[in-house]
């Protein structure tokens, strides 16, 4: 079972956002195959969020087999933390000025 860590979960900006781009947007993006459905911002993403997780991870349909860039393990988990912690638009943490 996934649980949000005391923490809070994944940044969007810092470590969500770069899935987005890397994966989902080479088909869901202005211009590409599934531009009818973008996921490159987070008002974008946001609405997808209760789809997202049934095409991620409960139906397993997204990315398809096909796709340009498969998700990797790390950032299926990246993504399974983020929507387990609300799907918050979260910014990145600057280390070097956290307390």
């Amino acid at each position: 079972m996934v649980t949000c860590p005391d923490g809070g979960g994944p940044s969007f900006t810092g470590d969500v956002l770069p899935i987005f781009k890397n994966v989902c947007a080479n088909c869901h993006a202005p211009g590409e195959t599934e531009a009818s459905i973008p996921l490159t911002t987070y008002p974008q993403i946001q609405v997808w969020v209760g789809e997202l997780n049934n095409q991620v991870f409960l139906s397993c349909l997204m990315p398809p087999p096909n796709a340009p860039v498969p998700l990797s393990d790390d950032q299926r988990q990246t993504l399974l933390v983020w929507l387990t912690c609300g799907a918050l638009d979260t910014p990145a943490v600057d280390a070097s000025t956290a307390d």
